[in-house]
């Protein structure tokens, strides 16, 4: 006896090729969510909340926060300012708070307020550790004249946290 499978009545499938798959996925290739892993050099940058997102990352139910460098050599480009999952949500919660917003009941509620602050100027950190680069929203940039006056620091042109 032949350890053959049975052939009787059965005609023999052909898998599609890798290219044939991958044709067939081109609309899902074109809608996937971006990571943004792309980061500046360390410094400190102006940009503007692009985009909050609700996804999954790292296999795990979480928030993205998009900015768009507003000057200088990387003006116009979009980087990641975090992905928070469960096991960072109070790092969300910090920058729920750097915002201007209060404790907020959920995951699901700070992106909700997130969302309402896009377009908003905010002061960002760059910094390399170890082979990871990060950037953190420090503070938000001040848009008004008085704002402006009220919070100068001749260092960087305003306080980390105004009053």
């Amino acid at each position: 006896m032949h350890n053959q499978p049975p052939t009787r009545g059965h005609k023999e499938q052909q898998m599609p090729s890798a290219e044939e798959i991958l044709a067939q996925q081109a609309d899902a290739y074109k809608t996937a969510p971006r990571q943004y892993r792309w980061q500046p050099p360390d410094g400190d940058y102006i940009d503007t909340i692009e985009a909050v997102n609700i996804g999954t990352y790292f296999k795990q139910a979480g928030i993205q926060i998009l900015g768009r460098i507003q000057e200088g050599e990387f003006e116009d480009k979009v980087r990641s300012l975090g992905i928070f999952t469960e096991k960072n949500f109070s790092m969300l919660a910090d920058v729920v708070e750097i915002m201007g917003g209060d404790d907020q009941p959920s995951a699901l509620a700070a992106a909700e307020f997130l969302k309402t602050k896009i377009g908003t100027p905010i002061h960002v950190k760059t910094a390399t550790r170890g082979e990871y680069t990060n950037s953190n929203i420090a503070a938000v940039i001040p848009t008004t004249v008085a704002d402006d006056i009220a919070t100068e620091d001749p260092e960087i042109g305003y306080e980390d946290t105004p009053e």
